[in-house]
């Protein structure tokens, strides 16, 4: 449960760009592997849809496999711990302390960074600015600037390439 959890959290983060708060709140409704479609609620809760790419597919297939095996009644959220209930913010610390130690320096190792990521991953494959503003739920592309970076979030890009295949 625990590796299959942490697999489809990362990649979610790394593949959609979501916010932290984005990924805790999830419900069980909001993410729709069939029509590869993650129904988002960000700041004010304002709704985007984040396209679910092909490499995020296996992750989601298999956390939704331990999901029906593991619990009686589906969870409210989408992702869970071990009681069915919402995920917290110590949890996912711990999970990315957890998984990226000894690759990424510890005051990297927050969800944030592939939010990042994902933006400068967009860039790198010749997204449109404002077409990556809009995919992150930015109002304004200058926002969005900020995100491009080619220092540690291609840390991340990196790593989670080489360990996530």
């Amino acid at each position: 449960l625990d590796d299959v959890r942490a697999a489809a959290i990362i990649m979610t983060f790394f593949c959609t760009g979501i916010r932290r708060s984005e990924l805790t709140n999830l419900s069980a409704f909001d993410v729709d592997v069939s029509s590869r479609v993650v129904h988002v609620f960000g700041k004010g809760r304002k709704e985007r849809i984040a396209p679910i790419p092909d490499k995020l597919v296996p992750y989601l297939l298999r956390w939704q496999t331990m999901i029906e095996i593991n619990f009686a009644h589906r969870p409210l959220t989408y992702f869970c711990n071990d009681l069915g209930e919402r995920l917290n913010e110590t949890f996912l610390w711990r999970l990315f302390h957890e998984v990226f130690a000894g690759f990424v320096e510890r005051k990297l190792q927050h969800p944030h960074v592939l939010r990042h990521s994902y933006a400068t991953t967009l860039m790198q494959a010749g997204v449109p600015i404002v077409d990556i503003a809009r995919l992150l739920g930015h109002s304004s592309v200058a926002t969005t600037m900020r995100y491009l970076s080619l220092s540690p979030s291609s840390q991340y890009s990196a790593t989670i390439n080489a360990v996530f295949q």
